[in-house]
């Protein structure tokens, strides 16, 4: 797609090598716009955390599960992301749009840190 173009390029430049698999093509149950917002916001917040990791592992891996409307996404973060609440609110707005667009769609957004590693998941409901 398209917007994985995009963001492979700009994660490129920063040396943060992206990682796709699965197939994304139930996005289009939810609509063109909405499927944009989400995988843009999926993708630009994992940038983001990464971004700010101290890692060397500069890698963020998105994985589209097509029967069960799932997207996962992995990235490294440091050891006290989503405990140090100022560095979460930096990523408020984009996050909040994740999780308006799964609301939309009966879902839900879930993240986790699991030893430095950033994984947010969403599940949509059709």
């Amino acid at each position: 797609e398209e917007i994985f173009r995009e963001k492979m390029l700009q994660c490129q430049e920063l040396g943060i090598q992206l990682l796709t698999d699965g197939n994304f093509s139930f996005l289009i149950q939810i609509g063109k716009k909405d499927a944009v917002l989400l995988l843009e916001g999926i993708l630009e917040y994992a940038l983001n955390v990464c971004k700010e990791s101290e890692k060397e592992e500069r890698k963020i891996s998105v994985t589209g599960y097509d029967p069960i409307t799932r997207i996962e996404t992995e990235c490294p973060c440091d050891m006290n992301f989503l405990k140090n609440q100022n560095a979460f609110a930096k990523q408020d707005v984009t996050f909040r749009t994740i999780v308006n667009v799964a609301q939309r769609h009966n879902g839900w957004v879930k993240q986790q840190n699991k030893r430095g590693k950033l994984i947010l998941s969403i599940k949509l409901n059709q």
